[in-house]
């Protein structure tokens, strides 16, 4: 826990029990709202020198400590406090292969959250049948007045495809949470597109997002 002078808590951290190597690894920093994490910040990196020095290596043959890595991701705002010249190294942020078994029915399971984006967009109130081809299969969502009533799987036919988008298998996925912006894929995937008229309403529906998830 992070207190100021009068004891009072302000923030917390997470950082390893035990060093593999030369750096500290720090997975978890966050303060409460109105804390200057600039003021707050030269403390917090002295306690975990402090606290580095003071904890037993995983084994004997480890490097002596060094340096503090902070692995919170590429948006925390304590990359642009430290600068490049403490904020090093800097970890690449992860990512997880996440596959649905079915898809439609997540997607009815998240629908409340979907149309609160939606009502807060510049497509609110939206009436529309969207067709996703993912090639090998394919996605039907349809919503009515700003709520989705309806998603099932859908296969497009050979010829005239009436397909509002296309992604290759799996790939929508990184849009639909938020991994990766439509137009991110693009540069990747020469076949994904998405029209005109839909393209909105995906970013509205699914939002790139930072994320960050903590493992054991």
């Amino acid at each position: 826990m992070i207190v100021d002078t009068e004891g009072k808590t302000v923030g917390f951290l997470a950082c390893d029990a035990r060093r593999s190597g030369r750096a500290l690894g720090v997975w978890l920093l966050e303060f409460v709202e109105g804390v200057n994490m600039q003021r707050a910040m030269p403390s917090v990196l002295r306690a975990l020198s402090a606290y580095s020095l003071g904890i037993q290596p995983i084994l004997p043959e480890t490097e002596a400590f060094r340096e503090i890595s902070f692995s919170l991701g590429t948006t925390h705002p304590i990359h642009e406090l430290l600068g490049e010249a403490l904020d090093h190294p800097r970890e690449p942020p992860h990512a997880w292969y996440i596959r649905v078994k079915n898809l439609p029915a997540f997607l009815l399971h998240i629908a409340p959250a979907l149309e609160q984006r939606l009502a807060t967009s510049s497509v609110a109130g939206l009436s529309q049948e969207i067709k996703l081809n993912f090639y090998r299969g394919g996605l039907r969502i349809v919503f009515e007045r700003g709520r989705l009533v309806g998603a099932e799987d859908w296969q497009a036919p050979v010829y005239g495809s009436p397909a509002d988008g296309a992604f290759p298998p799996l790939v929508f996925l990184q849009v639909l949470f938020g991994h990766r912006s439509i137009e991110t894929l693009r540069q990747v995937f020469p076949d994904v597109w998405v029209s005109e008229e839909v393209r909105p309403v995906l970013r509205a529906l699914f939002p790139t997002r930072p994320s960050f998830i903590l493992w054991n």
